[in-house]
């Protein structure tokens, strides 16, 4: 079995928080935002539109922007969560819109990477962060992990959403048909 179907059939082990690592998170404890703007470019973006896709039925009552451009989009919300997802941590996109932020002095900002510069610079900065190992996956191959961080930072910023560990639920035979 090659990298890319191993990793395909092992899709079912990121349907969970563990193998997540959380970094300041106890920062977004008193959050609470009005909306969340979901920043990233590409296979990295994808899991904000996963979330638009089912908040109904994880509860999410709030509005989602996902943001795939340079800099950050206008205000729509008083409160937003801005959350940064980059699989990499270098694309230039979020990074852009990070850095802004960051120069604005803004308190609800959190970001998800396996590392780089975003991963550097939230440490440095004591941004909540969830990180993961990327192994030899790709972007789009870590949708369900970097899903699960993305939703690991909504609970911590104090969002009642129903997600389950759906780890032993994918059954990783059944992507070999």
């Amino acid at each position: 079995m090659n990298h890319l179907e191993k990793n395909i059939s092992g899709f079912g082990k990121q349907l969970t928080e563990k193998h997540l690592i959380g970094f300041n998170l106890e920062k977004l404890s008193d959050a609470r935002p009005d909306g969340i703007v979901i920043a990233g470019i590409g296979g990295s973006t994808l899991v904000g539109d996963v979330l638009k896709g089912i908040q109904e039925e994880i509860g999410l009552n709030l509005p989602i922007v996902v943001w795939k451009d340079y800099g950050i989009p206008k205000h729509w919300f008083k409160k937003p969560l801005y959350v940064f997802i980059s699989f990499s941590g270098n694309t230039e996109e979020p990074l852009s819109g990070f850095t802004a932020l960051l120069k604005r002095g803004e308190k609800r900002l959190a970001a998800v990477s396996s590392g780089g510069k975003l991963k550097d610079w939230s440490l440095a900065g004591r941004i909540p962060l969830v990180s993961f190992s990327a192994g030899n996956l790709t972007p789009r191959q870590t949708t369900g992990i970097m899903f699960y961080g993305l939703t690991k930072l909504l609970k911590v910023a104090g969002l009642k959403i129903k997600i389950k560990d759906l780890s032993k639920r994918a059954i990783s035979n059944s992507f070999r048909k």
